[in-house]
């Protein structure tokens, strides 16, 4: 007996319920205060509601396959689908949901072999503890017109949370653009003014006469480190004048 939909969108929440309290728990030891891990304002997280039905799907129909080829296409869907969905947050909204930059092997800060051997663990413990009840629950589930219509509530207040949250971070994407334009890109433009007024001040200078043409490719190493210094000189100079002129 193949489950409905219905049955799957109740799957999906109840995957999404779950990752919330899972990460509500991990984030608030770690940040030592009550910390809502979503996105979102409701309680459920999206890419947990997926992650359990590529569970639910790879443990059901990939029968055929070994208990390690099974775990390890979960293991891919489940990475591609974190990845993809960290990179559509950074270059839609410019937001971090979360970042894995800190631990060894990541991709991107996205993806991780730590959380991706979290995901393992979670997949074992559904498999072997859940699973099989959930199976049944799933497929035996009558689905009757009162129960359509509180999924439909569910899912309504889901979506309008999910319109506003983007609406949200499209709005916190606007604001720090025009943060950017107003004052990072001030900041930026002073400073290529002050790297302008260095290197004219330089070629006023010049070390051995050929520093200004940039001709000495091959310093040793010695040499090296006298410009460098004599770099840093003139740059301190050039920020003392500055300041001078504006106290002035």
């Amino acid at each position: 007996m193949e489950i409905g939909f219905e049955n799957i969108l109740i799957s999906f929440f109840l995957f999404a319920l779950s990752g919330w309290i899972i990460e509500l728990l991990y984030r608030s030891v770690q940040s030592k205060k009550i910390t809502n891990p979503g996105f979102l304002r409701g309680p459920y997280l999206p890419i947990y509601g997926f992650g359990g039905l590529i569970a639910y799907f790879s443990f059901s129909y990939l029968s055929d396959f070994s208990l390690i080829a099974s775990f390890i296409i979960f293991l891919v869907i489940v990475g591609v689908i974190e990845y993809l969905t960290g990179i559509f947050f950074k270059k839609i909204f410019k937001l971090r949901l979360w970042d894995y930059s800190d631990r060894r092997f990541n991709l991107n800060g996205f993806v991780c072999p730590t959380f991706l051997f979290y995901w393992l663990i979670l997949g074992l413990f559904f498999k072997y503890s859940i699973f099989p009840y959930f199976n049944y629950l799933m497929r035996e589930l009558v689905v009757g017109s009162l129960f359509i219509f509180v999924l439909g509530v569910t899912y309504g207040i889901l979506l309008v949370d999910t319109v506003q949250s983007f609406d949200l971070a499209y709005k916190i994407r606007l604001m720090v653009n025009e943060f950017g334009e107003n004052y990072i890109s001030d900041k930026i433009l002073v400073l290529k003014n002050l790297h302008a007024e260095v290197s004219r001040k330089l070629n006023e200078k010049p070390i051995n006469g050929k520093v200004s043409q940039l001709k000495e490719k091959s310093l040793q190493t010695v040499n090296y480190f006298r410009l460098t210094r004599r770099i840093g000189e003139v740059a301190r100079e050039v920020i003392k004048e500055r300041v001078s002129e504006e106290v002035d």
